[in-house]
């Protein structure tokens, strides 16, 4: 519902209304909190279980008033850790959290595609589906691979000794 700044971090003014989609009120703080987390589905509706890998970028805390918490953060930065964290409003349409790259998370990402579309199979492309993770290793090696014939590395390494 609202948003405070009272720190002006963000922005001049100290307080501005928020889109009213959740009953959620977030105050910033001075000091931005990045950390990879592990986290469980509180909100799974079809049983199962994964644990969810992600990262969380925020600064500042959010009070939630009515609405549900989606995850249990687990682990953070690695070590055993307990807090919760989301919010989902009461038709399950909205949905809010710190976690970032949850979709990265194949079997979420597909029930949740599932849960919002009604196909059973999304995310398939030619009767094979996207595993994320294999995708993004196989797209950093294509990155590496345009980085080490477009420089001299010899040169570089000249340079730096």
């Amino acid at each position: 519902k609202t948003i405070e700044d009272p720190h002006t971090v963000e922005n001049r003014r100290r307080t501005i209304s928020g889109l009213g989609l959740l009953d959620v009120d977030t105050q910033f703080s001075k000091k931005k909190a990045t950390s990879q987390v592990e986290a469980e589905e509180l909100q799974n509706v079809n049983g199962l279980q994964e644990r969810l890998l992600g990262y969380e970028i925020h600064m500042g805390r959010t009070k939630r008033s009515g609405e549900k918490n989606l995850f249990k953060i687990v682990k953070k930065s690695g070590k055993r850790y307990v807090r919760y964290d989301g919010a989902v409003s009461a038709d399950g349409k909205v949905w809010g959290t710190y976690i970032h790259g949850i979709f990265d998370n194949d079997g979420f990402r597909k029930r949740f595609v599932s849960q919002n579309t009604g196909r059973d199979n999304p995310g398939s492309y030619d009767g094979r589906s996207l595993e994320f993770s294999d995708f993004k290793d196989r797209q950093f090696d294509a990155l590496a691979e345009l980085v080490k014939k477009s420089l001299n590395m010899e040169y570089i390494a000249n340079l730096i000794c």
